[in-house]
């Protein structure tokens, strides 16, 4: 099912845990600049994880690393959450791979592919550990977490498309080509037919709230993690869509998002 996180709870939160470099610290992950990052000061699971402390319960579903260095096939992650710093009476998650979709020559580029966790239901808690387990320290230039909005009736349909290729290729009186490879941004877009009226009210919420700036993540789909790496992204809305009524008690819309970019 096609889906999007919003409200990332992370930027009003205290993060702490782990172990950090002192000129690349937690709260970078909190600066909307991608190529701003927290490093840890080892590889030990010990040091790799970071505890967000929300300051009241809050409800939460996605939890995503954007902009990261994390290459290793084996390495894994665990979301738990709890009444207390870094409890899992609330949620305990088991570790996951970091990556469950295989790119195309084994290109695990972490500043194109994030790492998403969708559990399997919202929870509310005040607190969220997110352990990361690899080989290397761990660089993150963002962390998501969020509700998801997942109507009932899912989308009834998907498009994958991308941006405009930011690459250049000139010519030269000889025809070379002199060639200019710029990074290529996602472009999803989805149509959800049968909102209920309590589903168009939170979508009109969302888009008042984000408007075409706040961010996003796009989760692809909430069943299937492989896919969620290969096409979710940190978005923005597109373009602000209205709710229509095809039939009675019943909303449709049409989302685009834009990829964020920018990560190092």
């Amino acid at each position: 099912m096609d889906a999007f996180a919003y409200g990332n709870l992370v930027d009003s939160s205290t993060l702490s845990g782990g172990s950090w470099d002192a000129a690349h610290p937690l709260t970078r992950l909190q600066l909307r600049e991608l190529a701003a990052y927290a490093l840890s000061s080892t590889s030990s699971p010990a040091d790799t994880q970071v505890i967000i402390d929300h300051g009241s319960a809050r409800v939460a579903q996605c939890f995503a690393i954007v902009a990261h260095n994390i290459t290793d096939p084996a390495a894994t992650i665990t979301v738990n959450r709890g009444t207390t710093s870094g409890a899992s009476d609330v949620y305990a998650g088991s570790p996951v791979t970091c990556w469950p979709f295989s790119p195309l020559d084994d290109d695990r580029d972490g500043g194109f592919f994030a790492i998403a966790v969708v559990a399997p239901r919202p929870t509310t808690a005040r607190f969220t550990t997110i352990a990361i387990n690899t080989s290397d320290r761990v660089r993150m230039g963002r962390l998501f977490v969020g509700p998801v909005f997942a109507p009932a009736i899912g989308v009834t349909r998907r498009t994958n498309d991308w941006l405009p290729d930011f690459s250049t290729v000139e010519r030269t009186e000889s025809g070379a080509d002199w060639v200019a490879a710029r990074p290529r941004l996602r472009h999803p877009g989805i149509e959800y037919r049968a909102l209920s009226r309590a589903e168009g009210s939170l979508l009109q919420e969302i888009q008042r709230t984000h408007g075409t700036t706040g961010e996003l993540f796009y989760t692809a789909n909430i069943f299937d993690r492989a896919d969620t790496q290969q096409h979710g992204c940190l978005a923005m809305l597109r373009q602000m869509s209205p709710l229509e009524f095809p039939f009675f008690g019943h909303n449709s819309v049409a989302i685009g998002f834009d990829e964020r970019g920018g990560a190092p």
